[in-house]
């Protein structure tokens, strides 16, 4: 639109329209081609995004096939190893396990002789296996000589020479008397100093015997039964020495269990000073599973405090292991179950 003045000072509006060289069909086909293009930018768009997800979840199943195949590979290996192993290797291989299976249930076998109850002595864990590695027979002898010096009251003693010894013996050795040596004993020999004459020298040649053991003193023993807990109670009640000489040291008690040849972790009293009679009233948990069938073997054992370290007073056994001597206790702890019974017991060394 244009506007204009006349000459009189009115002022005059002349109007007109622009028209341009487009006819109406070629502006609708001008539109259509722009929707055209846009939908075809939209399918390219939607076949696009199909492809990038269509390829994530071929990855992912490659991904899966490939970490399975890795597995299925390794497998595959280790099944090729297994048979490239040479059928001999293997037999030798299992024949050595079976063996040292063997050789441990004999060792447990003869922990349990020796763990035994054997009136009237009972055998110490410190000289577990040591008898029985020696067949019946003769043990050899020993030949030693004594002087008994009446002015400086000492005992010499002499060792001179052992013979016949078992062929089986090696860097044999003599000891006065160690009670804490693991070392294999062939034998021992017993001498009564009553017989000495003072000041004057005897020669001996005696025969090498089976340890013996001495009773020390008693020990009053509480055992419980708990089936629902599964577990048993040792009471360690009193501890009576049969020594005249009672010095002033400290004792305490060592329990060991054993349940089915399985050794459970020991424990320990609390330290008491050593009289004729000493208390202790304590008492220990262990477990005890399978009540009906589990075989028990229980092991008390008395030490007194050295400055040097600990000294074994004696030991003492008690549980239902099936042996030609009845254990009364255990019966009768069986028979008031969830009820302490308590039984003096001997104790060896």
């Amino acid at each position: 639109m244009c506007s204009a003045f006349g000459g009189n000072g009115n002022m005059r509006f002349l109007s007109f329209q622009i028209h341009l060289p487009f006819s109406d069909t070629l502006k609708y086909s001008l539109l259509a081609l722009s929707i055209a293009l846009f939908l075809a930018a939209l399918i390219i768009l939607a076949c696009k995004m199909h492809q990038y997800f269509s390829y994530k979840a071929t990855s992912a199943v490659k991904d899966k096939k490939f970490v399975s195949g890795s597995n299925a590979e390794k497998k595959m290996e280790k099944n090729i190893l297994i048979k490239s192993l040479s059928p001999n290797f293997l037999d030798v291989a299992r024949k050595e396990q079976d063996s040292k299976i063997q050789l441990m249930q004999k060792e447990m076998e003869k922990l349990e002789v020796h763990l035994t109850p054997s009136p009237p002595s009972t055998e110490s864990l410190d000289n577990v296996g040591s008898d029985s590695d020696y067949p019946q027979g003769a043990r050899g002898r020993l030949k030693f000589h004594l002087h008994y010096n009446e002015k400086t009251t000492t005992l010499r003693l002499a060792v001179i020479e052992a013979t016949d010894l078992p062929e089986y013996t090696r860097d044999p050795f003599v000891k006065d008397f160690d009670k804490y040596s693991r070392h294999t004993l062939i034998g021992e020999t017993r001498t009564v100093l009553k017989d000495l004459k003072v000041s004057e020298s005897f020669e001996f040649n005696e025969e090498l015997q089976e340890k013996s053991k001495d009773i020390i003193g008693e020990v009053l023993v509480s055992l419980k039964c708990l089936p629902t807990a599964q577990k048993i109670e040792v009471g360690i009640l009193k501890f009576k020495t049969s020594s005249p000489n009672i010095k002033e040291r400290d004792v305490y008690a060592r329990i060991d269990v054993f349940t089915n040849h399985h050794k459970q972790k020991h424990q320990k009293s609390s330290l008491r000073a050593k009289s004729k009679v000493t208390v202790f009233n304590e008492t220990f948990l262990f477990s005890l599973p399978d009540l009906g069938k589990s075989q028990c073997l229980i092991l008390i054992s008395l030490y007194e405090t050295l400055s040097s370290g600990k000294k074994l007073i004696g030991q003492t056994t008690v549980g239902n292991q099936k042996t030609k001597f009845k254990d009364n206790h255990w019966d009768l702890m069986m028979q008031t179950l969830r009820q302490p019974v308590a039984a003096w017991h001997l104790l060896h060394i």
